[in-house]
């Protein structure tokens, strides 16, 4: 079951919370990572790339 992937003790995801502080953006719909970078689509209707 995904739910319970991301919702028991035993979680076989970490979850990390990433701080996307800005006004305009009003929050994240998406995202999407791997080693190199975190892309991010934002409720402003931007896309935001972050080089890790």
């Amino acid at each position: 079951n995904l739910q319970r992937n991301w919702t028991t003790d035993g979680r076989r995801y970490v979850l990390k919370r990433i701080d996307c502080r800005s006004e305009a953006s009003k929050g994240v719909y998406c995202i999407q990572y791997d080693d190199d970078k975190i892309v991010a689509g934002l409720r402003d209707d931007s896309i935001r790339v972050s080089l890790l």
